[in-house]
């Protein structure tokens, strides 16, 4: 009886491991899918992608954009500045 309820135990911690990563989708990911779906809507990717600005400075642009109405909520702002900053910063 012991080793029955070892053996689901394990299964189960196995089935966590392998199942979680295949659900998790990498937050950068979802940055980038989200600022193409959003910020592609108005305008060419590649005119933005062809700036290199400070986090300020897109954060900036961004709410200027939002104010135009771009359909952004406050979360998906800081996610699509940060993926800018990130890929898209002055370096």
């Amino acid at each position: 009886m012991k080793t029955s309820r070892h053996l689901v135990f394990v299964i189960f911690v196995l089935t966590l491991f392998f199942a979680v990563p295949l659900f998790a989708v990498p937050i950068e990911k979802d940055a980038k899918t989200l600022f193409e779906q959003k910020c592609g809507s108005c305008h060419s990717i590649d005119k933005v992608t062809s700036k290199n600005k400070t986090e300020k400075a897109w954060l900036s642009t961004v709410q200027r954009m939002k104010k135009k109405g771009a359909a952004v909520n406050d979360e998906e702002v800081k996610d699509i500045v940060g993926y800018l900053a990130k890929n898209y910063g002055k370096k």
